[in-house]
Parts: C-alpha cells; sequence; structure tokens
C-alpha cells in the first residue's frame, strides 16, 4: 500500500508533484481538403520524474506527432484541439500547460530544447554526430 499523500490526494495515482509530464486527453487533428484527420485522439499518459517512457506503435499511430505535440510543434496544417499537457520543472512549483502557450512564444522557446527535446524515429535528423549523446542529452 502506498502512504504517499499526493497518492492518495491524485485518486490513487501517482501524485501530481512527482510527475514531470503529465499529458491528458489530447487531441491533435488535421485540417485540409480530404476532410480531418485525427492523428492523435484522447491520449493520456504521465511521466513520473526521474524516469523514462517509451512510446511504442505501429507506423502512423501518433507517435511522433504526440512528441511534437508535446513540444507545441504541430507541423502545418494540425493543431492541438483539446487536452492538457501539464509540465512541472520543479515538484515545488506550478505547473505549466504547454497545450495553452504560444507555439512560438517566449514560454514555450524557452521550454523547448532547453529543457525538453525529442529525438524521432530518424535520429540522424535529430542528433548532430560531431558531439557526444551525452553533451546533446
Amino acid at each position: 500500500m502506498n502512504t504517499d499523500p499526493n497518492f492518495a490526494a491524485a485518486g490513487g495515482r501517482q501524485g501530481a508533484r512527482d510527475l514531470l509530464i503529465e499529458v491528458d486527453d489530447l487531441r491533435t487533428h488535421f485540417f485540409g481538403g480530404a476532410g480531418t484527420i485525427k492523428a492523435v485522439d484522447g491520449v493520456s499518459f504521465s511521466i513520473p520524474r526521474g524516469k523514462t517512457v517509451c512510446v511504442v506503435g505501429e507506423s502512423g499511430s501518433g507517435k511522433s506527432i504526440t512528441g511534437r505535440s508535446i513540444l507545441n510543434q504541430v507541423p502545418r496544417g494540425g493543431r492541438i484541439v483539446s487536452g492538457a499537457i501539464r509540465y512541472r520543472p520543479d515538484p515545488a512549483a506550478a505547473s505549466v500547460d504547454l497545450a495553452a502557450l504560444d507555439p512560438r512564444g517566449h514560454g514555450m522557446r524557452a521550454i523547448r530544447g532547453a529543457q525538453i527535446g525529442l529525438i524521432s524515429q530518424e535520429p540522424m535528423a535529430a542528433l548532430s554526430p560531431v558531439h557526444t549523446i551525452g553533451n546533446q542529452m
């Protein structure tokens, strides 16, 4: 039995202060001539502080768009239509909803790359071969 008060307050889930990122009912859609494509449709998960989470799925299942949504870098034609992406870099501070930030605004730019990064399915597009992996992380 978990006796952590944050655990109990969260309805038996991991305490909110122990979570680095909490994605709640994320929906990212693309709009175009062919209609609406629901690339991410109701995804929820959390990343505990100090842990690694891997997203695994078939090609086209929305893994990359989920990652890009967390970074608020949805490609042209798409947008986050609902849900929350709560980011809490400091357990003592309030969380920030990344989905609500202006993708081009100072707040998101200060987080993207400096605090949160994405290594895509094609690591050569995201990683520099002239720097160590440790320095890039």
